[in-house]
């Protein structure tokens, strides 16, 4: 589920008009931010999505209406695991939804239950090792995804 770029959906003739239209397009959609910097999906509407750089990975859910995404886990995610029933991540807390610089002395850990969206975090190692436990999390669900320049 991409984000929606109306340029696209209104032009509907074929030919060499569109190559045109594409080529004249192009700079200018750049500019109006259609699109995100990464985008991947991960188990039912959830996606890791980061806006305009990597520094600011966060875990959405999509919304079909507008295929907008809303942030259920902060910027900035840089390890991810899921199956059908969870998603947990990784986190290092950012100012500004990662505008600001990474503490990378600090490690959030967050656990999201994909069937009815309830989020726990940000956690401790320690208390996510517990929820993970009271969950009922797969012990072989670990984190699949990791994104080391981020880490």
């Amino acid at each position: 589920m991409r984000p929606r770029c109306i340029a696209f959906e209104r032009g509907h003739r074929r030919g060499s008009t569109d190559l045109r239209a594409a080529l004249w397009l192009g700079p200018i959609l750049s500019l109006c931010g259609c699109g995100f910097a990464y985008d991947e999906h991960l188990v039912g509407a959830y996606r890791e999505v980061a806006v305009d750089s990597l520094d600011q990975m966060a875990i959405g859910v999509g919304i079909p209406v507008d295929r907008s995404v809303e942030i259920v886990i902060p910027a900035t995610v840089f390890a991810i695991g899921n199956d059908a029933k969870f998603i947990i991540a990784m986190q290092h807390p950012s100012q500004d939804q990662g505008r600001g610089e990474l503490n990378r002395s600090v490690t959030n850990y967050w656990i999201v239950r994909v069937d009815d969206g309830v989020v726990f975090g940000p956690l401790t190692e320690a208390s996510f090792k517990m929820q993970r436990l009271q969950l009922g999390v797969s012990v072989d669900l670990g984190f699949s995804r990791v994104h080391e320049d981020l880490r």
